[in-house]
């Protein structure tokens, strides 16, 4: 992805999104980290239209806070 992102025209900000995506969630250790990386996962639905996706950072917030 690295090296196809500067030929991208259309999608390159969420390629360059997805990329931080990657490093972070390598990074993770903790539930906030989690929630974190969700909501940026929420950024790139906001770039993407999708109608399937029901599960936000919103909805892993409210499920983690059960436990």
């Amino acid at each position: 992805l690295k090296q196809v992102t500067p030929y991208l025209i259309f999608k390159r900000k969420q390629a360059q999104l997805f990329l931080q995506v990657i490093q972070k969630k390598a990074k993770m250790k903790t539930v906030n980290d989690f929630i974190a990386l969700a909501k940026m996962i929420d950024n790139l639905e906001q770039l993407n239209y999708s109608k399937k996706r029901r599960i936000t950072s919103k909805v892993i917030s409210e499920s983690l806070k059960k436990f």
